[in-house]
């Protein structure tokens, strides 16, 4: 995700700002990128190593009072507090399509559609009720990133399995490594990832929102 966002995102909705503890080449980096997670809240996606270079690339890139999206390790997340205030954490677990456990559930109902950037989107919408959506939230050359939306009928009848293989058969056919974030409280959204052939990383993301209040003292720490 970092990755996508540093080398990949259109360059007019993107800034990048690195961190130069020594030499010529950054050690840490920072991206703030207008995306479609919120229309509103451009999205902070921070590559650091340490607690001091997170603090220059907040204090230097950020704005003061305006309010952020931030994406980061779940693990690096306690750095957060001591420099922004944090508002709506939510913490999500990263998925891979494992090809071994790959079962696709195809509908005749989904329909393919595409956003602004031309990144395919499908969606069952039952006249009998019941709606279910799969799109993406990110996609380099390499990898890909997706995300579902349902209501409770859906799920129930099974529209979610459906649209995430339409998007799967799609995103493999240009042979990407395809990945699923899953809000840890979305249990359902787990057995639905799961029975279509996903399986966890290990990796646990944080998205909040973040709003950068600077102190007194900021001024001074950064000269």
């Amino acid at each position: 995700m970092v990755a996508y966002y540093a080398l990949d995102h259109p360059a007019n909705k993107t800034r990048l700002f690195g961190y130069f503890d020594s030499g010529e080449k950054p050690t840490d980096f920072l991206v703030i990128a207008q995306t479609g997670f919120d229309l509103f809240l451009p999205l902070v996606v921070p590559f650091i190593s340490e607690r001091k270079a997170f603090k220059y690339l907040i204090q230097t890139a950020l704005s003061a009072q305006r309010h952020y999206l931030v994406t980061m390790p779940l693990d690096q997340s306690d750095m957060l507090e001591s420099v922004v205030d944090v508002t709506e954490p939510r913490v999500f677990d990263i998925h891979r399509l494992d090809l071994a456990f790959y079962d696709r559930v195809m509908n005749i109902l989904a329909v393919r559609n595409e956003n602004s950037s031309g990144w395919p989107r499908y969606e069952i919408a039952s006249r009998r009720g019941g709606f279910a959506a799969a799109g993406v939230n990110w996609l380099s050359p390499h990898a890909a990133e997706i995300y579902t939306d349902a209501d409770e009928e859906g799920r129930n009848r099974g529209f979610v399995t459906s649209v995430l293989s339409h998007i799967i058969e799609e995103l493999m056919n240009e042979d990407r490594m395809i990945l699923h974030r899953l809000d840890v409280e979305d249990a359902r959204g787990y057995v639905d990832a799961f029975s279509v052939g996903f399986r966890p990383t290990g990796v646990r993301t944080l998205i909040s929102q973040i709003v950068h209040t600077p102190s007194a003292g900021d001024e001074g720490e950064l000269s």
